[in-house]
């Protein structure tokens, strides 16, 4: 079953937050895979971004249901590497990147919750970390947020799935000056590793330090070597204050791999710096 776990700034700043510390593994790599991240985490530069208007005839989508009466369309580029028709490449890495281009179930679960619940996006900064296809982080770009930045590790995904989706789910009234404004200046996109994110940011983006009013993942835990990193990036980028939240879904645990919910609940507890307040369990699988 999925459980939701929403975190909330509890101001208790003495946590370190400078941790470089590498957990072992974070950076296996396996041959035949088509996972580009890069050491330096970077942008998607506006020529990758506005490049999906030019392919955008090759562009398939289909229709996910969310809730009655209200579905979203995950789209993807034919022409990408990753397309499902090449069996030799894959999106896969072993304990470090489960994969981008599958429409997991908390993600679902999580779109739903933000929908039932009438999360106000107006003129919020929303970060998706881990977004894949980035169907939550759609939700907000399309329901009024001001920016939203898209975070993965493989930059190939964000360029073939996560902006054609993002693309296909504005209204069809929208004239091509409204999309390509929704796709380069209010939304931004970034690759890396969770730590090599946070590094790249407050070395060159510092701005963006504390800049965001919500932070959104689902299915992001399910490795523990990989919450210092995770964590390490939320405290980097969420606005200290009382109204800032962190929506977080995923499986209550992760057989094989060890992650679950208590365990990274454990983790952050510890680390003194976030506050749990609310634990729902949002449906079955």
């Amino acid at each position: 079953s999925n459980k939701m776990a929403s975190f909330r700034f509890n101001f208790s700043l003495d946590g370190n937050e400078d941790c470089s510390k590498r957990q072992e593994g974070q950076q296996a790599t396996v041959e035949n895979t088509c996972v580009h991240s890069e050491s330096q985490a970077s942008f998607l530069t506006v020529n990758e971004i506005t490049s999906i208007f030019t392919r955008s005839a090759a562009i398939t989508e289909e229709e996910t249901a969310v809730a009655k009466g209200f579905t979203l369309l995950v789209a993807k580029s034919a022409d990408s590497p990753l397309s499902a028709g090449d069996a030799q490449q894959s999106d896969l890495v072993p304990g470090v990147y489960e994969g981008g281009l599958k429409v997991w179930e908390c993600s679902l679960d999580l779109v739903r919750f933000l929908d039932e619940e009438k999360i106000d996006f107006s003129n919020k900064h929303v970060l998706e970390l881990g977004c894949g296809v980035g169907l939550p982080g759609v939700l907000a770009a399309i329901r009024g947020a001001s920016k939203v930045m898209f975070q993965d590790y493989n930059k190939d995904v964000l360029i073939s799935s996560t902006i054609p989706t993002l693309l296909r789910n504005t209204p069809c009234s929208w004239k091509l000056e409204e999309k390509e404004k929704l796709l380069v200046e209010q939304c931004s996109y970034i690759h890396g590793d969770w730590l090599d994110v946070k590094t790249t940011l407050s070395k060159s983006f510092s701005d963006l330090r504390h800049s965001f009013d919500i932070i959104l993942t689902s299915e992001t835990i399910y490795n523990e070597s990989n919450y210092l990193g995770l964590l390490e990036l939320m405290k980097f980028c969420l606005n200290p204050s009382q109204d800032s939240t962190i929506y977080l879904v995923a499986k209550i645990c992760y057989f094989g791999v060890g992650g679950s919910i208590q365990s990274f609940i454990d983790f952050v507890k510890n680390d003194k710096y976030f506050d749990i307040n609310n634990k729902t369990v949002l449906g079955k699988h």
